[in-house]
């Protein structure tokens, strides 16, 4: 009976090591499948999964794969942030992750592997609307500083493209697990940026045609 719960392992569809347990499955099974997790974002991998070497991410609803080398997006969708992170924590593990790889490819149990050390980046706590396009934002260190986030963002465009709706830019608040401001549509915005033009620092743009904002 052991073997064949564990055999419906690595069949189910993609879900959190939680879900698997929740089907009832033997509880060292469902740590196996679970490499790292950080953020609320789980990193799984897989005894049978395809080439190229490779993990998987999920975050809430969103799974991506990950490819391990070189690191990168292979398949699926996270939001920007998200996969930034797990992109930084993949290169930082790249070598335990080929490993890990090597080790399911032969049958053997997979090592759990440190999480993303989230102290080291600036986290937005509070924003606050001042006007179109312009935030007042918080950060856990203190820093308070107001930000024009068209001079981030530049000429809006694709994602972007509904920020132009006041409305709906308005309705911009704080993700506490990734420490960045999000909107409905699942954009977010990197921190560390945020944070360097909050303390006046001149940073890069997304868009090389920005404009300011209005006055």
């Amino acid at each position: 009976m052991a073997a064949r719960r564990w055999l419906a392992v690595l069949w189910l569809p993609l879900q959190t090591s939680a879900e698997y347990c929740g089907h009832g499955l033997i509880l060292d099974a469902c740590r196996m499948l679970e490499i790292s997790r950080f953020l609320e974002i789980v990193i799984l991998m897989y005894f049978t999964d395809h080439p190229p070497p490779h993990f998987h991410a999920v975050y809430g609803d969103d799974h991506a794969q990950i490819r391990i080398d070189p690191v990168g997006l292979l398949s699926g969708w996270l939001s920007p942030r998200a996969l930034a992170l797990v992109v930084e924590w993949a290169g930082l593990h790249q070598a335990e992750l080929l490993e890990n790889w090597t080790r399911l490819r032969s049958g053997e149990h997979p090592a759990r592997i440190a999480p993303l050390e989230w102290g080291m980046h600036p986290q937005v706590t509070a924003v606050e609307v001042i006007r179109h396009w312009v935030v007042s934002l918080s950060f856990q260190d203190g820093t308070r500083g107001v930000v024009d986030l068209r001079q981030i963002i530049g000429k809006p465009r694709g994602v972007f493209l509904p920020f132009e709706d006041p409305r709906f830019f308005a309705q911009v608040r704080v993700d506490r697990e990734l420490g960045t401001i999000v909107w409905p549509n699942e954009v977010d915005l990197d921190p560390d940026v945020l944070y360097d033009r909050a303390r006046g620092l001149n940073v890069l743009t997304i868009d090389s045609d920005a404009e300011p904002a209005d006055s």
